[in-house]
């Protein structure tokens, strides 16, 4: 009797003990289970993150695709021009579609500079300036335009000379303007507000020639300091063309852009 008694207890605690065990292994998977889904969302914004930084790296850049569009089109002007069917176009509309070209390259020549791309900047300035002045007159507003764009390029690929020499040839330009507009007679009021316009333009360039001036000689002096650091010494043989990194590129101003007929268009 007393043994029967023993082991009912004994079975009694034995089986307390397993269904303890048992309850201890669900709290266990349970667990597991809680901390499987907390790390699901985690995991999911991770990938999520990754596909977008992926699609980001894909995707071009909006001046990328300003270049390939301007490109587009520098090619469908050019190809009316000077295609098979050039000799169709009538006097007007082939002048549109030159001026239309020019734009462009001006264009073209902004958005390189925007992009740091200075090397392709000079050269879609140095043909927009090539077909202006074969297509517009000398004293033109725009070739003036175009002659300050090509110096701000020209400083920032550190080609000092010749970025002064530009500007010195929109201001060239400017003053033959005023002059051409003094010498008319109809709208004296519209023509004196234009004289006016330009003659606020001027001193800004001239500020500019200043800047790229001292931008030169600080950075001759820059590398007669790291040559002579380097054992070379100091030489007058770099020329102000040659610049390091140091250098900082000169800033733009903003030159306000006249059609011929006198409407105002702003430009950079």
């Amino acid at each position: 009797e007393m043994a029967r008694l023993e082991s009912g207890v004994l079975g009694n605690n034995l089986g307390g003990d397993g269904e303890s065990k048992e309850q201890e292994e669900q709290g266990e998977e349970s667990e597991e289970d809680d901390e499987g889904e907390a790390g699901e969302p985690e995991k999911k914004e991770e990938e999520e993150s990754n596909d977008h930084e992926a699609e980001d790296e894909e995707e071009p850049s909006n001046l990328q695709l300003a270049w390939e569009m301007l490109e587009l089109a520098k090619m469908i002007f050019t190809d009316q021009l000077e295609g098979v069917n050039k000799d169709a176009l009538t006097t007007e509309v082939k002048s549109d579609i030159e001026k239309k070209l020019c734009e462009t390259f001006l264009t073209l020549g902004e958005v390189s500079l925007e992009n740091e791309s200075y090397v392709q900047a000079v050269e879609d300035l140095t043909l927009c300036l090539e077909r202006q002045k074969a297509s517009l007159a000398t004293d033109s507003r725009n070739i003036a335009e175009t002659h300050y764009q090509l110096g701000v390029a020209l400083g920032f690929h550190m080609k000092f000379d010749e970025a002064i020499a530009s500007f010195e040839a929109a201001i060239a330009v400017l003053h033959t303007r005023i002059s051409n507009l003094k010498s008319k007679t109809e709208s004296p009021e519209k023509t004196m507000k234009e004289i006016g316009d330009i003659e606020a333009l001027i001193p800004d360039i001239q500020d500019k020639i200043t800047d790229t001036n001292e931008m030169k000689e600080e950075t001759t002096r820059k590398i007669a300091e790291i040559r002579k650091q380097i054992g070379f010494g100091s030489s007058s043989s770099f020329g102000a063309g040659s610049s390091t990194s140091t250098a900082q590129p000169i800033s733009s101003i903003t030159i306000k852009r006249k059609h011929e007929n006198g409407s105002p268009e702003d430009t950079k």
